[in-house]
C-alpha cells in the first residue's frame, strides 16, 4: 500500500500517477510537470531534489522572489517543451541534481538548453547545483554535505534571481 513505512512527504512524491512519458502530462490531460508556478527564477529538478526545491521555493516565497520548479519526471526523453516556457517566463534557470556537477545530467540538461531557442531567453547564465565530486558517502551527516540541501538551492537561486551570479 503507498506510503506505507515511507516518510509523509515520500508518499504524495511517489504517488501512483500515469505519466505519458517525455511530455510530462498526467493521464486526463493533466500537466504535472510544472510542480509550483513562479515569475523570477526556474528550478529543474528531478527525484528527491524535487522535494527540496519545492521546499526553497516557499522560503523564497517569503522572501518575494517567485520560483517556478519544473519536475522532469523522466531524463531520457526530458520534457524540453516545459522547461523552455518556464524559461521564456522567467529568463533565469537553476539545474538541481544530486550527482556531482561533472557527469551529472545537469551538464547535459544546460547544453541542451544553451543550443536551443531557450538560450535567447535568458537573462543570466545557466546555475548548476549538484552534489560534491565525492563519491556518496554512507553517513547521513556526510551524506548531507555532498549533496545539495534546502539552504544550497535557496541560496543559489537567491543569487540567480538577484542576478548576483
Amino acid at each position: 500500500m503507498l506510503g506505507k513505512g515511507l516518510p509523509e512527504n515520500l508518499a504524495g512524491f511517489f504517488a501512483a500517477v500515469v505519466v505519458k512519458v517525455g511530455t510530462g502530462q498526467r493521464e486526463g490531460g493533466f500537466h504535472g510537470v510544472g510542480r509550483r508556478a513562479g515569475r523570477h527564477v526556474t528550478i529543474v529538478a528531478y527525484s528527491v531534489m524535487v522535494l527540496r526545491a519545492l521546499e526553497a521555493a516557499e522560503r523564497l516565497a517569503a522572501e518575494g522572489i517567485e520560483a517556478e520548479v519544473i519536475d522532469l519526471r523522466t531524463l531520457k526523453p526530458y520534457d524540453a517543451e516545459t522547461v523552455i516556457a518556464s524559461i521564456r517566463k522567467t529568463g533565469r534557470l537553476l539545474v538541481v541534481h544530486e550527482a556531482p556537477l561533472l557527469g551529472g545530467f545537469g551538464g547535459e540538461l544546460a547544453a541542451r538548453i544553451a543550443q536551443s531557442e531557450a538560450f535567447a531567453y535568458l537573462e543570466a547564465p545557466i546555475v548548476r547545483l549538484g552534489g560534491a565530486d565525492v563519491p556518496i558517502p554512507y553517513h547521513p551527516r556526510l551524506e548531507r554535505a555532498a549533496v545539495p540541501q534546502v539552504e544550497d538551492i535557496v541560496e543559489a537561486a537567491r543569487r540567480l534571481a538577484r542576478l548576483e551570479v
